[in-house]
């Protein structure tokens, strides 16, 4: 608001002097001009420390937000619903203007898939449509893939859900989906121990259960050995 006032305060400035130019100062306009350039100069130094001063606010509070990450990761684990709602769009909110680790902080969130309230699940689903999902196949395959480097067995097992949970709403197309397995397999790499691990696991389900992968028999949630057992 103080902003605003001082910008006002320059128009009716600029304005109060226009109208005090007069034909009878028309022999001295070298003067004028001289005058004009001044207050013009004047006027941008003004509105160029209004800047700065606002820079300055905002990046304090940027900092002032980017320190109480810890506090909002700990909130997701609130026995309160509407608690861990908040802090989801809080996040998500954050995230979308690039505070310091709001990244690592609403991936948090992916275990959170698994909630049976409704309105968890979801709010978890609007984060990931609103963060992730991008008109471009590529690019949509290219963010969740960011998500699977680093993350873990649970995590990986948390992202392969929303996934699922999103192609079947029509959020993410079976396009995506294709093109985010040849990401992680290919271009990214994903052979390691963790994905050795994760695999291991599936086959341990698999030999538990006496079902196969994939058994198109079922109901579609159904088909994947994985999200029927999650």
């Amino acid at each position: 608001m103080r902003h605003v006032k001082q910008m006002e305060r320059f128009i009716r400035l600029k304005s109060e002097q226009q109208d005090s130019v007069t034909d009878s100062r028309l022999p001295g306009v070298e003067d004028g001009v001289s005058k004009d350039s001044s207050m013009l100069d004047f006027e941008n130094l003004e509105q160029t420390r209004a800047l700065a001063a606002s820079l300055e606010t905002c990046l304090r509070f940027s900092k002032c937000i980017s320190s109480t990450m810890p506090t909002l990761v700990q909130l997701l684990s609130s026995s309160s619903a509407t608690d861990v709602e908040n802090t989801i769009v809080l996040l998500m909110r954050c995230r979308q203007f690039q505070i310091d680790d709001s990244e690592a902080s609403l991936r948090k969130i992916l275990p959170l898939a698994f909630s049976q309230d409704k309105p968890i699940h979801a709010a978890v689903e609007d984060a990931f449509i609103t963060i992730y999902l991008t008109r471009n196949p590529t690019e949509t395959a290219a963010n969740l893939s960011s998500i699977a480097i680093e993350s873990s067995i649970g995590d990986l097992a948390a992202l392969e859900f929303i996934v699922g949970s999103l192609v079947s709403k029509g959020n993410i197309s079976t396009s995506t989906v294709c093109l985010f397995d040849c990401h992680n397999f290919r271009y990214l790499g994903i052979v390691s121990v963790r994905t050795d691990v994760y695999s291991f696991g599936i086959v341990l389900l698999q030999l538990i259960s006496g079902c196969n992968v994939i058994n198109e028999n079922q109901e579609e949630q159904s088909q994947s050995l994985l999200r029927w057992k999650c």
